[in-house]
């Protein structure tokens, strides 16, 4: 209770009531003597499966946001655009490349605009 206390303290949003670096040192919880307190073990099975949720979890988010991307360039008309045969530096090709340099340009644009509503 001690701690909750303590934390609950630390992040109240008005300054006044926040605890200052001397009533910090004064709480009861930090002036509790520590050598003979019992550890409490945490449970290594649930850091584990915590982990596991954890990394399920971002690959869910990299999914989501594949998938999002795509639809993006779907609706755009970006994706299925392929270079024909051909250098790309070639003068046939040059008016193709400025073309696909645009597209580009316009996905990366479209991926920036979306960036802030994706979830990291």
């Amino acid at each position: 209770d001690d701690a909750k206390d303590f934390i609950s303290n630390l992040l109240k949003k008005d300054m006044k009531n926040r605890l200052n670096c001397t009533q910090c040192l004064q709480h009861p919880w930090l002036m509790k003597d520590t050598k003979n307190m019992e550890a409490k073990k945490l449970s290594k099975d649930r850091m584990k499966k915590y982990m596991a949720r954890r990394k399920w979890q971002k690959t869910g988010n990299a999914v989501r946001a594949i998938g999002r991307l795509s639809s993006m360039a779907m609706i755009s008309g970006l994706s299925g655009r392929k270079s024909s045969t051909g250098s790309p530096t070639s003068p046939l090709n040059a008016e193709k490349l400025e073309s696909e340099e645009d597209v580009s340009q316009a996905f990366l644009e479209a991926v920036a605009e979306e960036k802030p509503h994706v979830k990291p």
